[in-house]
């Protein structure tokens, strides 16, 4: 399994991430967003209000999508966020769960598509078998007082 289909197997674990932006003073500003569609190519995205992340978003569309799966798997992607006003596409992404932020449905006009384009990612995989033998190889390193090492698999970088 390639590297860019490993972090799509990944991301397909995760039903919110964290979305980074940048605010208007330089500061990291990070909040959970529910991922409302998957794209193949590892495009994520989410609907949102009219509100101050797509102000900075805005103002600067560079962002980060951080998540953790509990001890086994974590991944941080670096990207673009699009925004749209795209009444047919919330339409598309739309959940009933949804009401819950948005109790005037899909037909709110405060709601926004966002679509987060990553063109950098790195994972740690330590899902199934490879926790195992991923706690061995420390285990060993501790022993032989040297750093564990990464089977392939277990860390990557890739290029979106």
């Amino acid at each position: 399994m390639g590297e860019r289909q490993q972090l799509h197997d990944m991301l397909e674990d995760f039903d919110t991430v964290m979305l980074v932006t940048t605010r208007r003073d330089g500061r990291l500003n990070a909040r959970p967003m529910h991922v409302a569609k998957l794209d193949p190519n590892c495009d994520l995205w989410f609907l949102t209000h009219d509100d101050e992340k797509v102000k900075e978003l805005r103002a600067n569309p560079v962002a980060q999508v951080v998540a953790q799966d509990e001890m086994r798997s974590w991944l941080s992607l670096t990207g673009h966020v699009e925004i749209l006003e795209d009444r047919g596409r919330v339409a598309e992404l739309w959940k009933e769960p949804y009401r819950a932020w948005f109790p005037g449905g899909k037909e709110d006009p405060a709601i926004r598509v966002l679509v987060f384009r990553p063109d950098y990612g790195e994972y740690w995989d330590q899902r199934g078998t490879k926790k195992v033998t991923y706690a061995l190889e420390v285990a060993r390193a501790y022993v032989e007082r040297r750093q564990p090492r990464s089977d392939s698999g277990e860390h990557g970088t890739v290029q979106l």
